[in-house]
Parts: structure tokens; sequence; C-alpha cells
């Protein structure tokens, strides 16, 4: 399935509270960290991106901690700025500009605080996306419901025992389809010397499909790789690659030597 029409059904379908997570071996599992109450978020959209051409992708983990607008019964009490009767693919802007605008956040409160790190975060994308040439950019979570705490080390193993009708198995596929012929980035925080976990792999194998991964290191501490870029060398047209950072979440500070590799890749 389409993965743009793919969100527009887990959106109606968790909308009208018919999103079943039976026989889905990944929700059911993680059914404990995950927050199925509030609004699914599985791509973000800054700017109007129907030209893919002019659009550079990131992908990352899944929608983090919840906030009082993303719960059910504020959306459908008229109390969240997030208006039930639009598809999601125009949430998708209205959630761009408030993560990134701060709009409907009241200054002093403990949401306007929490929002600061997603605010660096898209600022850093939104950099990034400007100095590869794109006028627009898209983030797209792995997983689209909320987490503070993902396990996502299970989900590779858990994915590939899943069954193909599951919700997660139709997603993955969708995602990885989708990504195919686009410019994607995938932002991932990693542990010591930046190794590749199993989770990591699959994301470069199973979603991304970088085919011939070469690795830049960014920045080290104590003969150490704390900051990294892993490139697919196989396409030159399309930009494929993994950012890692030991030990933290987001793109890191190096974003000109990021974008100066990418642009010079071989």
């Amino acid at each position: 399935m389409d993965y743009i029409q793919f969100c527009e059904k887990i959106w109606r379908d968790w909308h009208a509270e018919k999103l079943s997570i039976d026989g889905d071996r990944v929700l059911k599992t993680l059914e404990k960290k995950l927050d199925y109450d509030a609004c699914p978020e599985p791509y973000l959209s800054f700017g109007e991106c129907d030209d893919y051409n002019k659009t550079l992708f990131f992908l990352t983990t899944n929608p983090g901690q919840v906030l009082e607008f993303q719960k059910r019964s504020n959306i459908l009490s008229g109390k969240s700025f997030i208006e039930p009767g639009k598809g999601y693919k125009e949430i998708s802007l209205d959630l761009g500009t408030y993560y990134e605008t701060g709009n409907h956040v009241k200054p002093a409160s403990n949401e306007s605080i929490i929002l600061r790190n997603p605010k660096d975060h898209i600022s850093k994308m939104k950099k990034l996306a400007n100095l590869l040439g794109f006028e627009n950019f898209v983030e797209i979570e792995t997983i689209p419901f909320h987490s503070h705490d993902l396990p996502k080390n299970r989900i590779p193993e858990l994915a590939e025992k899943n069954p193909e009708e599951a919700i997660t198995s139709i997603y993955f596929k969708s995602v990885r389809e989708f990504l195919s012929d686009k410019n994607v980035i995938c932002v991932q925080a990693a542990g010591s010397d930046c190794k590749l976990s199993d989770w990591l792999n699959w994301l470069m194998k199973r979603i991304i499909g970088i085919e011939e991964p070469k690795s830049h290191i960014l920045k080290t501490l104590n003969n150490k790789t704390t900051v990294s870029l892993i490139l697919d060398t196989a396409d030159q047209k399309l930009i494929r690659g993994l950012t890692l950072k030991n030990g933290a979440k987001g793109l890191p500070e190096s974003l000109e030597k990021i974008a100066y590799i990418i642009k010079n890749r071989c």
C-alpha cells in the first residue's frame, strides 16, 4: 500500500477507535511502552512537499513524550488545534508548523520546555536541507506511535516474525517502498564508538536500503568515534545516509561538514 495512503488509514482508524493491534507482534509486545491514546504521527511536513525532487526526507525513530494536545479526548472535544475532520496530510503540516514555531503554546508552560528539543532538531534538519539545496523537508517516523522510552533494539527480531497483514509489517514495507526513490537521511543515536547495533543494521538494510555503505568519521574523543556519517555509494543520484551520534538523539552540529561530504561523495 502507498505510504501516504496508509498513513491516512492509520489516522482514520485511530480517530474512529478502530485501530487494532491484535496479531501485530511488534505493537502487542511493546504495548506497555507505546501510547495508543495519543494521536499517531507517522510523518511531519515542513513546507509544501508535493514535489519530492525538492524535498529531503529524514527518517527518525518515533514520536516521543505525549503532550496534552495529542490526547484523543482533547482532540475530539475541540481542546486541541488538531482538527479531527482533516486528513492526515493536512494535519502533518499543522504539526510541523506547531513544532517549528511553538504556535498555540503558552510561553511559561511545561509544554514550551518540552518543545525546545524538537525545535532545535527541526532547525538542524532545515539547515541541512538548505545546505543540500532542498526547498522542503519531511520527517518520517519508523514507528508512528508515541513512546518516551521505546526499546527499539527489540524491533528487528519482532518485525522479522510479524505476520504480513500486521500494521507494522505493512507500515515498514510502505516506508521502504516510499523512500526507495527519494533522498533520505536517517538520524540516530549510537552506542560506544558509533558501532552498528542490530537496530541500526536493520534500518540501513531493511528500511533505507543502503547497499554499499561507506563510513565517514566526523568527530572523535579518546580515540573513539562519537559522530559519524554512513553513505550509500551504490547510487550517486540519490542521497541515502545515516548520521550517528554517540549517546544522543538528533543531528550532530557539524552540518556543513555533512553537507560537503554528501555533495562530494564517491
